[in-house]
């Protein structure tokens, strides 16, 4: 499954970017949560050319002519899952004087 994060300019012209960054940086983590793997595609063009990856993007999802593809983020089941051993936090924080 891929999500594609668009903001709406006009709502926020000075956050936008950080807006559509914040929504896909959340969603990566709650996908790692879940046991989930995902992969952050900027598409975002800071030059608005033409035949860009965020033009023909928008393009092929029909997103609004005033909203702004900002990344295009992958979710699905990792092929191989490396095991990390959890560390013990209460060993790690304790204080010597």
């Amino acid at each position: 499954m891929c999500i594609a994060a668009s903001v709406n300019p006009k709502e926020d012209p000075f956050h936008f970017i950080e807006d559509g960054a914040t929504t896909t940086q959340n969603m990566a983590l709650a996908a790692q949560s879940l046991g989930l793997g995902s992969c952050w595609i900027v598409v975002f063009d800071l030059k608005e050319e033409k035949n860009s990856a965020e033009e023909r993007i928008n393009a092929l999802l029909n997103i609004p002519k005033n909203f702004r593809l900002i990344s295009v983020l992958p979710v699905g089941v990792p092929r191989n899952v490396p095991f990390q051993e959890r560390k013990n936090f209460h060993k790690l924080s304790t204080v010597t004087n």
